[in-house]
């Protein structure tokens, strides 16, 4: 897990909530909730994805060390007025070894198909994939294997699991670990296996190698392209006797790699591939960020430098479309660690439920500007945010969606725990874009003031933990 002091981008397998953009000129706040039924409280929220309009989650049983475990995979439109798929399964050890319910992880796959990621625990973990199928509930499982789990080999931490990233297609899906840290020297390896609708996997194989011998060997991070396009690799490199270091790479899928850019004296890389684009902004410096936006193919690669906000920010980027530059979201300054995950979302975990502004990084000129537009969205008091993302909807309007979470907190079991989930989506059309308020030194100015109330240790970049 990759901790930063403020400044983040984070991914479940989100890939855009829509809720109905509002006709009105002006951005409008639009909420849908569902609660689910009744239920025992030895039952919990094991996943939630969304893709395009669609909303998938799972609940599985909690307690005990069981072998056996139950679920219930359900899907529908994130209106929450459309009809229900549901199927139930059971997913059942061969090791013997236990299943850890907060380690199953649902990911689409396809039209009708979710992918159930778990593992078995008998000390060391074994790597399982389910794949259910929504039109007659039948479920395809891999076989127990030892070759399969090299993919994990390299986790140290449960929450490492959630480092497994996809790359799917019509009827198979890779599986790739990345961004975790690896403890030995050599030289370092990430595996692949390819997965098919009916379960089988592939031998596992080298995607791509990368240099050991590092201050801090971690594994570089891949974020998925296309079948036909590959990977897109971020290498961040620590030195003891020099700043750290960004290289960029495309990494096809016959596992030839060419570097794209490299940036020194930087750290905390950001990335996004919408728009059919690849940007990212990495740090340079307490209160800078260096950023770029390109395509494959682009001879001339430029970084621009934009200001920040030191210690408010917990910023993710999207894609403005034709190289125009970047949204971002900016928390309330209660902020003090985010998580990298994946790309073009982020994911609050014990941070400020409050979302601040939605900020445009403009790459329009030199030196880079900075608009804001202060919006004011956060759960309910009896809720917990699970996600945050900006997405696009089909009329080109942009979409700063949450996901809240209500869960019970009844210490002895006595009343069943009754759960929702509530989407939150304010929408904003290109045109509004251009009214955002422009940052000035005085707004840095009155954000560094604020901040100072704060008890806050420093943290440099030689000191960033993955």
């Amino acid at each position: 897990m990759w901790t930063i002091a403020t400044l983040c981008a984070i991914v479940a397998a989100l890939n855009g909530i829509l809720l109905p953009c509002s006709a009105s000129s002006e951005s409008v706040l639009q909420s849908a909730s569902f609660r689910r039924e009744f239920f025992s409280h030895e039952l919990e929220l094991s996943g939630i994805t969304v893709e395009n309009a669609t909303v998938y989650y799972a609940y599985c049983d909690k307690y005990g060390e069981q072998t056996e475990k139950k679920c219930t995979i359900r899907r529908r439109g994130a209106d929450l007025t459309s009809k229900q798929d549901e199927c139930n399964i059971t997913l059942r050890s061969e090791s013997g070894g236990v299943i850890k319910t907060d380690l199953i992880k649902i990911e689409p796959f396809g039209k009708d198909r979710v992918i159930v990621r778990w593992l078995e625990d008998t000390g060391r973990k074994h790597l399982r994939f389910s794949i259910v199928n929504f039109s007659d509930c039948k479920v395809k499982t891999t076989k127990l294997s030892e070759d399969l789990d090299r993919l994990i080999m390299a986790v140290n931490h449960t929450e490492e699991f959630n480092k497994l990233t996809y790359l799917i297609g019509e009827y198979d899906f890779e599986v790739v670990l990345s961004g975790v840290v690896w403890l030995h020297d050599e030289l370092g390896v990430i595996h692949r296996s390819l997965i098919d609708a009916e379960g089988v996997a592939s031998k596992v194989d080298t995607l791509v190698s990368y240099s050991g011998h590092r201050t801090k060997r971690i594994v570089p991070y891949i974020f998925p392209l296309s079948r036909d396009k590959g990977y897109l690799l971020v290498d961040l490199v620590y030195h003891n006797t020099k700043p750290s270091s960004i290289t960029v790479a495309h990494v096809q899928s016959n596992g030839q790699r060419q570097n794209l850019t490299h940036l020194d004296n930087a750290f905390s890389p950001l990335v996004s591939l919408a728009n059919g684009l690849i940007g990212m902004c990495a740090r340079q410096a307490d209160d800078y960020l260096k950023c770029t936006q390109f395509k494959l193919g682009d001879k001339q690669i430029n970084w621009h430098t934009a200001m920040i906000v030191e210690r408010s920010y917990c910023l993710g980027i999207y894609n403005l479309p034709d190289g125009e530059g970047f949204l971002a979201v900016k928390h309330g300054v209660e902020t003090p660690i985010c998580y990298h995950e994946e790309i073009d979302y982020w994911r609050n975990v014990a941070v400020d439920e409050t979302i601040d502004d939605l900020i445009k990084i403009s790459l329009e000129s030199e030196p880079t500007q900075l608009y804001r537009r202060h919006i004011d969205m956060r759960c309910p008091d009896d809720q917990k945010p699970t996600t945050t993302k900006v997405s696009n909807d089909e009329k080109g309007n942009y979409l700063l969606n949450i996901v809240c979470v209500k869960t019970s907190k009844d210490d002895d079991n006595s009343i069943p725990d009754l759960n929702y989930l509530q989407f939150q989506s304010k929408c904003f059309k290109p045109e509004d874009l251009t009214t955002f308020e422009k940052i000035t030194g005085e707004f840095f100015h009155q954000e560094e003031e604020r901040e100072a109330d704060y008890d806050y240790v420093p943290r440099y970049a030689e000191y960033y933990e993955p």
